[in-house]
């Protein structure tokens, strides 16, 4: 009988504990993303952070796609219990942080105790690329004119480089893209 009293005073004292003693949880919310990045676009996010006790610790975002992940944020954050922090997170997504990384991705952010994941969105390293050549069959020494226009899947025009090449004459040719435009002579 004695033990069962003592079970029920070690209870009643870990509940009574664990009422007064705030866990360093946090409530974090990650913003909306587009449902398609290509590699080289800006990316912004919002994280916010809101802890049912004061909770200094780090805020850490990563980029995961499939099995790989990618460190993006990380910075200490202290806040108080019923306070919002915001924190904006913009990076470009060029190879040096995507790393060759491409298909469905999504933000994953952990603080406090606390992870949550934003909905999945594709990240790819397709381009449109549409060709007009001024004719079918050329002379040694004739002027060929070659326009055209590069695209990214989401749309948006390229803005850089293009070479041409034909491997049967040994010719490569490379010609700036601007707004999604290009000329080759």
């Amino acid at each position: 009988m004695k033990t069962a009293k003592k079970e029920t005073i070690l209870i009643l004292s870990f509940v009574l504990f664990s009422l007064l003693v705030p866990m360093t949880s946090a409530e974090i919310l990650i913003g909306q993303t587009a449902s398609l990045y290509n590699v080289g676009d800006d990316f912004s996010i919002t994280i916010k952070i809101s802890p049912s006790a004061p909770v200094s610790d780090f805020l850490i975002a990563s980029l995961v796609c499939g099995g790989t992940e990618i460190n993006i944020y990380k910075s200490p954050q202290s806040v108080a219990q019923g306070e919002e922090k915001e924190v904006n997170i913009s990076a470009r997504l060029d190879n040096f942080l995507v790393q060759g990384t491409e298909g469905k991705c999504l933000i994953k952010a952990s603080f406090g105790g606390e992870e949550v994941s934003s909905q999945e969105f594709e990240l790819t390293n397709d381009v449109k690329i549409s060709l007009n050549i001024q004719g079918i069959v050329f002379n040694p020494g004739e002027t060929v004119s070659v326009t055209g226009k590069a695209e990214k899947a989401n749309g948006k025009p390229v803005e850089g480089f293009v070479e041409l090449t034909v491997s049967e004459i040994k010719f490569s040719f490379t010609s700036p893209v601007n707004a999604g435009a290009f000329n080759v002579t």
